[in-house]
């Protein structure tokens, strides 16, 4: 078992506990709000870490240009670098996630080689719309995903702003636009790792809208392409309902 699905399984049983007799549907979807928060901390730590990358290799080369310059070394250039280093590094998103992670790392961005070069304009688009979400203002949230997809189609958040964005959908119990943004997904980014997530909303969504069998073939579906995902154990369990 990996770390994630030790975390999310913790998570599950406290949702369970906490439910008590609460139908199945409500606990999945107090898991997906943990699983988004959890996400929207991780990737704060992910800029923040950017950035501090971005400051040190900034210091390094004012201080490559001090070692070769005949004049007085730009001290305070500097100084100014260092300071801004350690304001990132004490700032409250860093400290939260730094403590997170001391419990377990998770991966949840999708990082494939095609999306290398992401710029800071896209990063910082997306976590506006994904704050959004985690803050459950979801139309606002819809229009900053649909915004983002917009204008940031081919960057490395992209498959995970068409999944949130589903779930934005699918919270708001816009059954239709739910099942199209999950489609996306799969359609769009077939080798994306959010792929097995947006097959298993697919049939619960298709659930949702009446449609039994074709959300058991969605749920079967994802079992034989990934049998050892956390979304496939939940389709197994969802399964047993039918």
């Amino acid at each position: 078992m990996s770390r994630r699905e030790g975390i999310i399984g913790i998570f599950t049983g406290i949702i369970f506990l906490a439910a008590g007799c609460a139908n199945q549907d409500v606990i999945v979807q107090k898991q997906t709000e943990m699983e988004a928060r959890l996400e929207y901390l991780i990737q704060s730590n992910n800029a923040a870490t950017k950035q501090i990358n971005d400051l040190s290799n900034e210091l390094k080369d004012i201080r490559d240009r001090q070692q070769v310059s005949s004049t007085t070394p730009p001290r305070l250039e500097s100084a100014n670098v260092d300071s801004r280093i350690s304001a990132v590094k004490d700032s409250p998103e860093k400290k939260t996630v730094a403590q997170l992670s001391s419990v377990a790392k998770i991966e949840l961005i999708n990082r494939d080689a095609s999306s290398k070069g992401q710029s800071d304009e896209a990063s910082a688009a997306y976590m506006k719309a994904f704050g959004l979400y985690s803050a459950n203002k979801y139309e606002m949230a819809i229009d900053s995903f649909n915004s983002f997809l917009h204008k940031y189609p081919s960057t490395e958040y992209a498959i995970n702003a068409q999944y949130w964005l589903g779930e934005c959908y699918y919270t708001k119990s816009d059954l239709p636009n739910a099942l199209d943004s999950f489609n996306k997904v799969v359609e769009l980014y077939p080798n994306g790792k959010k792929v097995p997530d947006a097959l298993l909303k697919i049939g619960y969504t298709l659930w949702a809208m009446k449609e039994p069998q074709k959300a058991r073939n969605a749920l079967v579906s994802l079992i034989g392409r990934f049998p050892d995902s956390p979304a496939a154990d939940k389709a197994r369990e969802k399964l047993k309902s039918f």
